[in-house]
């Protein structure tokens, strides 16, 4: 992927969608300019990369960035904040056992975990992510969006080989 491009055919494909996603090993970060500015919903997983170049230089494109850390403390609030007021709607980290915390300018929304048998934790995030875009296609609240987002990640890690 590290020499991925998008014709100017696929990018006028792209934007006859409402969302686009991608991910830190995309490599497609050089057309999130071009989406945010073409008016789509736009979305990254950065996975764990708090610290990467990206963050910084990609989140004013970004409506919905998602990131992995490990647990509700202020280096990831402070994180949070930061992010979301370089431009992003709302900025979402992922605690694995610890449940999912969100941040919309105004206040942090909290998630906790399902209780359920444990399988394989592959794809997990990638499983939240989705069921939290889909909550804010559907225009539901952030609390809502986070609980979506925990039940898909709970039914992935039930079975082996999510990825």
């Amino acid at each position: 992927m590290a020499h991925f491009s998008l014709t100017a055919e696929e990018l006028h494909f792209v934007q006859t969608y409402q969302h686009i996603h991608s991910g830190i090993w995309g490599h497609t970060d050089k057309y999130f300019p071009h989406f945010k500015e073409n008016g789509l919903l736009t979305s990254f997983d950065f996975s764990d990369q708090l610290n990467h170049n990206l963050v910084k230089r990609l989140t004013p494109f970004i409506d919905y960035p998602f990131f992995s850390y490990t647990k509700d403390d202020e280096y990831i609030r402070q994180f949070l904040r930061d992010v979301k007021h370089r431009g992003s709607k709302i900025a979402v980290a992922t605690l694995g056992e610890n449940g999912s915390l969100a941040y919309d300018g105004e206040q942090f929304y909290q998630c906790g975990v399902l209780e359920v048998n444990v399988v394989d934790t592959m794809g997990a995030g990638d499983s939240f992510i989705a069921g939290f875009i889909n909550g804010t296609l559907e225009g539901l609240p952030i609390n809502k969006c986070l609980e979506l987002g925990t039940q898909a990640a709970a039914k992935t890690i039930g079975y082996f080989g999510a990825w």
